[in-house]
């Protein structure tokens, strides 16, 4: 048996890749969303560590698995997605907002580089945005994307 360190296969028009150093956590409480969105990041070859609908979910859940990067809505079933957010970046994840409400994120964090995806949103701008996220590396943010604030986040 040969072992590949990064393999690539392909299915139809669909390139996967295994991205399995990198974790994702998803924060939205749409259950259609959360899950379409989950099904595209692991035909991607992503891990998806968790779905939260609520603040204390995501919190919970992103203590628990320390995920790489979290996609996040700002209007939750209970609590924040901002406060989430918050409390996500100060534990290292890195985080990018799925919502309808960009205002608020650059309100909220006006000194802090977040991305922003506006709500309708094309699937594949998020798995481009997560791969941005996870590489961390000197490439540039997909197209598409709002970005707050002056400062880059951790």
């Amino acid at each position: 048996m040969m072992h590949v360190s990064n393999p690539i296969s392909t299915v139809g028009e669909y390139h996967l890749q295994e991205h399995s150093m990198t974790t994702v956590l998803i924060v939205e409480d749409d259950p259609l969303i959360s899950i379409s969105l989950q099904m595209v990041l692991e035909d991607e070859g992503y891990e998806v560590c968790g779905v939260a609908a609520t603040e204390e979910q995501a919190i919970s859940l992103g203590l628990t698995h320390r995920p790489d990067v979290a996609i996040v809505d700002v209007r939750l079933a209970e609590g924040s997605g901002i406060v989430a957010g918050r409390r996500l970046l100060a534990g290292g994840t890195r985080i990018v907002f799925a919502t309808a409400y960009a205002a608020e994120i650059a309100r909220e964090f006006p000194d802090v580089e977040v991305p922003i995806i506006e709500k309708p949103y094309d699937a594949q701008l998020i798995v481009r945005t997560v791969g941005f996220l996870s590489n961390g590396g000197p490439c540039s943010m997909p197209s598409g994307i709002l970005v707050t604030g002056h400062r880059r986040a951790a």
